[in-house]
């Protein structure tokens, strides 16, 4: 669930999801689900589909890992959630 300030109310997150911030992003997935991001860059749970969270399905359908000090990702050159201890850095080339 999460804290809506404007209305005073609490709501579910989106199906599957554990932890979120509002009704259209989720931060944490329930067991065997995996945090997936759609053409739009928004986050979804999906069935996971690879064994480790800091992996990501590639277009071969192979699980291959994420880059180093990222903990969930949707391919191999970006990072939506980075490792403890790691800050996410915005880079417009490469999002």
């Amino acid at each position: 669930m999460y804290f809506d300030e404007l209305t005073e109310t609490c709501f579910d997150c989106m199906a599957n999801c554990e932890h979120c911030w509002d009704s259209e992003s989720c931060d944490l997935c329930i067991d065997g689900y995996s945090l997936q991001f759609n053409e739009l860059g928004e986050s979804f749970c999906g069935v996971q589909l690879c064994p480790e969270l800091n992996m990501f399905m590639d277009g071969n359908g192979n699980c291959q890992y994420c880059m180093d000090d990222c903990l969930v990702c949707a391919n191999g050159e970006s990072c939506q959630t980075c490792d403890m201890g790691f800050d996410h850095i915005y880079d417009e080339t490469t999002g």
